[in-house]
């Protein structure tokens, strides 16, 4: 018996291996780093060399497939004995007086709870997920920082993607729900940065699996009601409402939306603060008196550029900020301001690139004028008619303002004479069956690219 207790009491000290999860780490340290590189959680097993429970532990609940399926995916495990001065060092510093103790630990070393005394598998998988989804978790502001599982989430949705690309679609749905009901995922950071990627790959899963679309539908509907009903701020709501339903490729869902919100609280706090999320959802659907405010201070225009400047912000995102504006003020009718602005925009960046983006806003908007022409036509002369962006927008401005396309189609013939990329080629022939059937302002949406204002929260329009 004395010779069984000894090699039981290094078999805990070693460590046993847990399947599925690889090497088990000899020290916290390890852990913390592996964790990490994991994006895990880090599950910490205080026990001592005579303590019935802690074996309990090994033969009982870490072996068992739920426990073994939790660890795999988003924990390490590491036991650390505290008989040994490296044991009793960690139980000292995280204040661990009884034995068998699970900690449970960020990959950053924050404790995020402790589970004293042997529990059975279930017991212990209810405990660690209560543990990691805990909103005492966020900070006083409400932000949930690194160390509060963000990481964690995104390892779930990138598991996701992996289960769906291989075809493993209940196991894709099962994460992805993990992933959307966890608390950091419901974080205003999260939410800014990465609720958009989660909702992409929900849809992806669901258009593959149909019980994965009826739980994100039934979600949807959720979020609806609450947005529509609530008088109270419902941002992760919105948010997901955007996301999901931009992601079924579904954006009038979203119009809708804000419709019922503003007929049924017109004076809510969720009319003005959906109305920013969605700016180019209404863009699209030519809502311009719903994007007044971003128009109402002619001054902001100067200040977005010298700010461009300073912040070395790209020319595409300068271009595409100020060319909705443009199309805002035009589709307003408010044709003078229009130039002004335009005339602004050429002047911060005399490009083709920069003319075609006017151009499309303003066959976008339905009220392009003499202006518009003039301007890109002056594009088209310079670049020698062989860009084939300039003569595409320079074609659908001359077939959006004429009753005959006779001149546009001109345009895209010549054109297709002197480029020679097989892109370019397309993108005209794809423009000539546009005009040739009639279909200008569907041509136009498909080619736009989102559009974000940079403080879709604060003053500033932009």
């Amino acid at each position: 018996m004395r010779i069984l207790g000894c090699l039981i009491s290094i078999w805990m000290a070693v460590g046993s291996p847990v399947a599925g999860e690889g090497s088990t780490p000899d020290t916290l340290e390890q852990a913390l780093e592996k964790a990490k590189a994991k994006r895990a959680y880090v599950v910490v097993a205080i026990y001592d060399n005579d303590c019935e429970d802690c074996r309990r532990f090994d033969n009982e609940t870490f072996p068992d497939d739920r426990i073994v399926d939790w660890l795999d995916k988003r924990g390490v495990l590491v036991r650390v004995n505290r008989s040994e001065e490296a044991g009793k060092a960690v139980a000292e510093k995280y204040r661990i007086s009884d034995v068998p103790s699970i900690l449970i630990l960020s990959s950053h070393g924050r404790v995020l709870g402790v589970q004293p005394a042997f529990v059975p598998p279930l017991r212990l998988m209810l405990r660690l997920e209560a543990v990691v989804n805990s909103r005492n978790i966020r900070s006083k502001k409400g932000v949930l920082d690194a160390w509060a599982g963000q990481d964690v989430v995104l390892a779930a949705v990138d598991r996701a993607k992996i289960f769906a690309r291989e075809g493993r679609l209940e196991e894709a749905h099962v994460e992805i729900n993990w992933a959307i009901d966890h608390s950091a995922a419901k974080s205003p950071l999260f939410q800014v940065k990465h609720l958009a990627e989660l909702m992409s790959v929900y849809a992806t899963i669901a258009k593959q699996h149909s019980p994965a679309m009826e739980e994100l539908k039934t979600r949807l509907r959720v979020a609806d009601r609450a947005v529509v009903r609530s008088r109270r701020s419902q941002t992760y709501e919105m948010y997901f409402i955007r996301g999901g339903y931009r992601s079924l490729e579904q954006p009038e869902k979203i119009v809708d939306i804000y419709d019922r919100v503003k007929r049924i609280t017109p004076d809510g706090v969720n009319v003005a603060a959906f109305r920013q999320l969605i700016y180019a959802e209404l863009l699209d659907a030519q809502r311009y008196d719903e994007l007044m405010y971003t128009v109402d201070d002619g001054a902001d225009v100067d200040l977005f550029l010298e700010e461009a400047r300073k912040t070395r912000r790209s020319p595409e995102s300068v271009r595409f900020t100020l060319a909705a504006r443009y199309e805002i003020l035009l589709g307003l009718a408010r044709f003078d301001d229009a130039k002004i602005l335009a005339d602004k925009l050429v002047a911060y960046a005399d490009t083709p690139a920069t003319l075609v983006s006017l151009a499309e806003a303003a066959y976008r908007s339905g009220r392009s004028t003499h202006h518009d022409v003039h301007r890109t036509t002056q594009a088209y002369e310079t670049t020698g008619g062989r860009n084939a962006n300039v003569a595409t927008a320079l074609a659908y401005l001359l077939a959006s303002r004429s009753s005959s396309p006779d001149k546009a189609i001109k345009i895209i013939n010549d054109t297709k004479e002197k480029v020679e990329s097989d892109t370019a080629v397309a993108r005209l022939d794809k423009c000539l069956a546009d005009i040739q059937s009639g279909n200008i302002r569907m041509a136009a949406m498909t080619r736009r690219e989102p559009i974000k204002p940079k403080y879709p929260h604060g003053k500033r329009k932009y």
